[in-house]
């Protein structure tokens, strides 16, 4: 791990933040839906996370860039890496001492089979986050020239995540949400400084009531200056995995380059990495956060 990249790469969000549109899963045709669902394939969840969403809205870009990091995310070393990061997320996640709401949600007459689902997906976001974020981090280290690690190759992988879905994903979109709830959506997007909201809420939303006491609790921690500190050690802790991970023989960083057009389609794409790369470790302290309130 070269410690001058981790120095380049920074946690930045872009000053110009670009407009994301995004394809929902089950408006998406054609190539686009291959896509969607090779990627989740590769990546073994569930859910196209918004962060490839927002990549694929370019979409030349984003089947170049997929074509070429696909060996990287479909190996051993890559679910290794995602393994790792999440028990170093959930460990630093500690630090922000997150207390049991299960006597609460009881009082609100949750059941111990409603617990169970809020706790079911909560665990498919807890492992699905660590792959999004690896590769969103892999993704900035391409567009900004940083070298990935050519000294290494990937291997491909050896063993799959088996924990099922108990419940299918269902999202609370803003324009489905009463009024209240939409409060709560304004408010986690002001709070977090984030344009758009991640599919985790939206899904959470499920359970309006539980959502809003554990965000009323979590929003506590993030004003704190060590929730700063633990966003840009996850940071710092993502960038130097991805710099040790391998690339592949049939890696071509030219056809990546050019997929990404006119300078100005090359600005919105940098900014478009930039930003998703930016906020996700924030997401991950987050769902570790809300699994610790689901303790006994």
């Amino acid at each position: 791990m070269n410690s001058k990249n981790i120095f380049i790469m920074k946690r930045i969000k872009p000053s110009k933040v670009p407009k994301i549109t995004t394809t929902p899963e089950y408006l998406a045709r054609g190539e686009l839906k291959k896509l969607y669902n090779d990627t989740k394939k590769v990546l073994q969840v569930p859910w196209m996370g918004v962060v490839t969403m927002a990549f694929a809205q370019y979409i030349d870009f984003y089947k170049s860039l997929w074509l070429n990091i696909r060996p990287i995310c479909n190996s051993k070393e890559f679910i290794d890496a995602s393994i790792n990061l999440r028990k170093y997320v959930e460990k630093r996640t500690l630090e922000l001492k997150p207390t049991s709401l299960i006597k609460d949600l009881t009082l609100l007459n949750y059941n111990n089979k409603e617990l169970d689902s809020i706790k079911n997906l909560l665990e498919i976001f807890s492992h699905g986050n660590m792959p999004y974020l690896l590769l969103s981090t892999i993704t900035r280290l391409i567009v900004e020239d940083i070298p990935l690690n050519k000294n290494n190759y990937v291997f491909k992988k050896k063993h799959n995540y088996t924990h099922k879905l108990e419940l299918p994903i269902v999202l609370i979109e803003e324009h489905h949400a009463n009024t209240n709830l939409k409060v709560l959506y304004n408010t986690i997007m002001s709070k977090l400084n984030i344009p758009i909201l991640n599919t985790d809420y939206r899904a959470l939303a499920r359970w309006p009531s539980y959502l809003n006491l554990s965000w009323n609790k979590l929003e506590q921690q993030i004003k704190l200056n060590k929730y700063k500190v633990l966003q840009n050690d996850i940071h710092n802790y993502t960038v130097k995995i991805a710099l040790s991970l391998g690339i592949h023989r049939e890696f071509r960083l030219n056809d990546i380059k050019k997929s990404m057009g006119t300078l100005n389609e090359k600005e919105n794409i940098t900014n478009t990495v930039r930003l998703f790369q930016w906020l996700l470790p924030s997401l991950v302290i987050n769902i570790a956060f809300f699994r610790y309130q689901l303790n006994d």
